[in-house]
């Protein structure tokens, strides 16, 4: 078994770009996240929920009643992120997998949230009443349209991630080795 070329002795800037942009990725998550519970709490949102809400926004303020718990499990995933970032940065290759893992992640997420957006908006849009003072299939179509061109604004840079992380000649900038870590 011949032994594994030695690692490169500086850190290639495109790991530096990538771990820099998923501290302050993680950092957003943080703040985020702290600002939702801020905000949740400070306007005792759970005393103001309606107890009757019509059919088709129920969905969305059944997701609202978890709201706080969401955001704590947002804090938890941005510690998680803030400290991959630190070891993507080291080039440890549990980083990497935790990158490709998050990746992924946020790759379901989105087509997830974006399905969910996309069939809320045309529920809600579809309650408008025909005399509304605005073109309701126009408003219809821009919601579905936004949502459409967020769906590939968020997956575009996880995916690339995904494509660049599993090349060989990115595995191999990475530490595989107990000793090393």
């Amino acid at each position: 078994m011949s032994l594994p070329p030695p690692l490169p002795t500086k850190t290639p800037v495109s790991v530096i770009v990538i771990a820099i942009l998923w501290a302050l990725l993680s950092l957003l998550m943080l703040l985020g996240a702290i600002g939702g519970l801020f905000i949740w709490y400070a306007f005792d949102f759970p005393k103001h929920m309606p107890p009757q809400v019509p059919p088709l926004f129920s969905q969305m303020f059944g997701l609202m009643a978890y709201f706080d718990k969401m955001c704590m499990v947002q804090i938890v995933l941005g510690i998680a992120m803030l400290l991959t970032s630190i070891g993507f940065y080291l080039r440890m290759n549990w980083a990497r997998l935790s990158v490709l893992f998050f990746s992924w992640l946020g790759i379901i997420y989105t087509i997830t949230f974006m399905t969910f957006w996309i069939t809320i908006w045309n529920s809600m849009t579809t309650m408008a009443p025909p005399t509304a003072e605005f073109n309701v299939s126009l408003f219809r179509t821009f919601g579905v349209a936004a949502g459409l061109f967020n769906a590939v604004f968020f997956v575009a840079p996880p995916a690339f991630l995904v494509w660049y992380l599993t090349q060989p000649k990115t595995k191999a900038i990475f530490i595989k080795d107990a000793e090393n870590c």
